[in-house]
């Protein structure tokens, strides 16, 4: 069997490469519905090609999201992919997809519509070559993972409760490396309020809201402890009117990343309870944890043990590793299903202007998810 999944996939690198360029070319803002509503009916079509059962999911604010359906069986396999970018529309008329030394070079070509390339080719090795899937396949892609999932989180959700085991397509680590942890992510926005008055007549009268702010961000970037994975970043400041004006309001938007639930715990009460360094400044503070950590739970770690053995009967030696980023794979291992992930194409340029696939990766990683669909 692994025979002949190899020798289906030694031919399909040209063809790959043409499928993602279609749909790199098929921009998808996050932000842009109509755009990635485009994308989504040119994806549902090709996998009704297959013979897979495909439904449309509305979303008022985002693009509609996609269930595949496809074999049979009580049990299901759950794959994961988004279709929305980071990148803008006309990014591609900026910088056109282009190949150069074995690699593809443009906007969503790593991050992620390689993903959906290498599905959509697993499904079809299957039907090819007469393969029976160990479960019914279903394939999730949603239109908001670059933002956190918040409109998609849910169905993701759900639908890692309804599987077996849980399959992430996004890019591996460079060089290949599967992903069996991923960092949890906060979100909180800090507001300070001050008083406002003239900086050269009543200086003294003031309350300046950007040097209670910087008190803070100087505090809130001392709680990074790298021993323990845990980051904090100050990403974006706003605040003041005029320079000869004591600043009345600023505020900021803070990143929180940590490895375990109980520090993402910890370090986002920390945040929510800070209180003002200078005498009659006031905080204002919301906040939330946007994303569990993907934690290698015994389950993960037996399921990538057997992920590795598909890789080994196939002649690819996988590791794993951790990724400072989230995705949604953290949704569907925190409701306590084996998930992994980075199982999508190798490259590098995550939400840069050198993004890239190394284009024999997408092969490789074709054959090795329809194997583990086959065999796990």
């Amino acid at each position: 069997m692994e025979e002949r999944i190899k020798a289906y996939f030694k031919d399909k690198e040209r063809a790959m490469v043409s499928f993602l360029t279609q749909l790199c070319e098929l921009e998808s803002p996050t932000t842009e519905k109509e755009a990635v509503d485009i994308l989504s009916r040119f994806i549902a079509e090709r996998f009704k090609e297959l013979g897979a059962q495909v439904e449309v999911i509305p979303q008022k604010e985002v693009g509609d999201c996609l269930r595949v359906e496809y074999g049979e069986g009580e049990e299901q396999v759950l794959l994961l992919c988004h279709m929305d970018t980071v990148w803008s529309l006309g990014e591609v008329k900026k910088r056109p997809i282009t190949e150069k030394d074995g690699k593809l070079f443009g906007p969503g070509t790593l991050d992620m519509k390689s993903g959906i390339v290498i599905a959509y080719y697993a499904l079809s090795a299957l039907k090819e070559l007469s393969l029976k899937p160990k479960s019914r396949v279903v394939i999730l892609l949603n239109s908001d993972e670059e933002i956190g999932s918040p409109h998609s989180r849910q169905l993701i959700e759900e639908e890692a409760r309804r599987s077996r085991v849980v399959y992430c397509l996004e890019p591996s680590l460079p060089g290949g490396a599967l992903k069996t942890v991923r960092k949890g992510v906060g979100k909180v926005k800090l507001r300070v309020f001050g008083k406002a008055v003239h900086a050269g007549a009543n200086h003294k009268e003031g309350i300046s809201a950007i040097e209670e702010l910087a008190h803070q961000i100087i505090y809130i970037h001392s709680l990074t402890d790298y021993s323990r994975g845990i980051t904090l970043n100050v990403g974006r400041i706003e605040g003041g009117t005029r320079p000869n004006v004591v600043a009345a309001e600023a505020e900021a938007e803070i990143d929180l990343r940590f490895l375990s639930p109980e520090d993402g715990e910890e370090m986002m009460k920390r945040l929510l309870s800070l209180k003002p360094k200078l005498p009659g400044a006031k905080l204002e503070i919301t906040g939330r944890i946007a994303s569990p950590p993907l934690v290698k739970t015994k389950e993960n770690a037996a399921l990538f043990e057997k992920v590795k053995e598909v890789g080994k009967r196939l002649g690819i030696a996988l590791t794993d590793g951790m990724s400072g980023g989230g995705s949604d794979a953290s949704f569907a291992s925190a409701v306590g299903t084996p998930t992994i992930d980075g199982l999508g194409a190798d490259g590098e340029g995550l939400h840069a202007i050198g993004e890239h696939v190394i284009i024999r990766s997408l092969p490789e990683r074709g054959m090795l998810l329809t194997a583990i669909l086959t065999l796990i």
